[in-house]
């Protein structure tokens, strides 16, 4: 589940489309990672051109940072533990 919301959350616009000359090109899904395709919702061709929809972003996001305990008030940062600043340190 962890892996899915990773693909979801770490997924970029430019995976799926090019913007060549002023104009936006959808990439062949034949190329794709597997990261980038288990991202996808649908991707469809309508009467404005072809639409890439994607997971929601900012609620995968949200969900990982949960699992992680990034909200948590009684947990500090990732990466603070034991954290040495190197400007305090004298030569």
């Amino acid at each position: 589940m962890l892996d899915e919301l990773a693909c979801i959350a770490f997924s970029r616009a430019t995976d799926y489309v090019e913007i060549r000359d002023g104009k936006a090109f959808v990439k062949d899904s034949a190329g794709l990672s597997d990261s980038a395709a288990r991202a996808l919702v649908s991707i469809r061709e309508g009467t404005k051109g072809v639409e890439v929809k994607l997971g929601d972003k900012l609620k995968a996001l949200e969900l990982l940072g949960r699992c992680m305990g990034a909200f948590d008030k009684d947990s500090e940062p990732a990466g603070s533990a034991g954290a040495l600043i190197l400007d305090d340190i004298e030569e």
